[in-house]
C-alpha cells in the first residue's frame, strides 16, 4: 500500500491515485470514490533519469515497459 493510500485509510483526507491502485479497496467498501465528474483522465506515466541514459538493466526494463503501454 502506498503512503498516499495509507493516509486516506487513516482519515488524513482525499488522495488522487490511479484507480488500479485502489479498485479492490473501493469494491470491498473500504474506500469511496468521490468527485467522479471532476477528475481528469490519467494521461500517462513520466520517467526521468539522469543524463539521458539508463543507469541499470532494471531501469531499462521499466522504461521499455512504460513506453510499450503508452
Amino acid at each position: 500500500m502506498t503512503p498516499v493510500v495509507r493516509a486516506a485509510f487513516e482519515d488524513y483526507g482525499l488522495d488522487y491515485v490511479p484507480e488500479s491502485l485502489v479498485r479492490e479497496h473501493i469494491d470491498e467498501g473500504r474506500l469511496v470514490s468521490v468527485l467522479k465528474d471532476w477528475r481528469p483522465p490519467f494521461p500517462s506515466y513520466f520517467l526521468f533519469y539522469p543524463h539521458r541514459r539508463r543507469s541499470s538493466l532494471a531501469l531499462g526494463v521499466i522504461a521499455d515497459t512504460l513506453q510499450y503501454y503508452q
